[in-house]
């Protein structure tokens, strides 16, 4: 496993770890949290901190969110 010292790998593991998170949320319907914390709430919080953008509440909202966040470091 890599060592991430720099700041801009850092910043994009948190991005992917975020990404990871709505994927599994997304995926099972809601059904599946990677954490008690990871709510689609936080999630969107986390995005549009990243992004500088607001998201509704909903489920098109994260997705909106992931895009951008897969936007940032270019991924699908």
């Amino acid at each position: 496993m890599p060592i991430l010292t720099d700041p801009q790998q850092i910043a994009a593991f948190r991005v992917r770890v975020i990404i990871h998170a709505m994927d599994a949320y997304l995926k099972s319907n809601g059904r599946m949290l990677l954490t008690r914390t990871a709510t689609p709430a936080m999630m969107r919080d986390a995005a549009g901190r990243l992004t500088g953008k607001v998201y509704p509440r909903s489920r098109q909202g994260l997705i909106a969110a992931r895009e951008d966040l897969a936007a940032l470091i270019e991924i699908d």
